[in-house]
């Protein structure tokens, strides 16, 4: 059975999504490092199969970015 996992994405990294055309985009690939900013799925247990959701918090809203299937894991 696959996990669903969520990863908080900054307002700033939105706004620069927009500003760069890529807003109602479908998700092709997420990025993960070792930094608080974009941490690791692979430490997080992520495997392909299970799901990410990107969020974002808005003037006291939560809000569903979307939704991505894990194909691969690439290091």
């Amino acid at each position: 059975m696959p996990n669903s996992y969520t990863t908080l994405w900054t307002n700033g990294l939105c706004r620069e999504l927009e500003r760069s055309g890529y807003a109602g985009q479908r998700l092709t690939m997420l990025f993960g490092g070792p930094h608080q900013s974009l941490p690791s799925f692979q430490r997080a247990g992520v495997q392909p199969g299970d799901r990410i959701y990107p969020v974002r918090v808005h003037r006291t809203r939560l809000h569903v970015l979307g939704m991505l299937e894990v194909a691969r894991i690439v290091p």
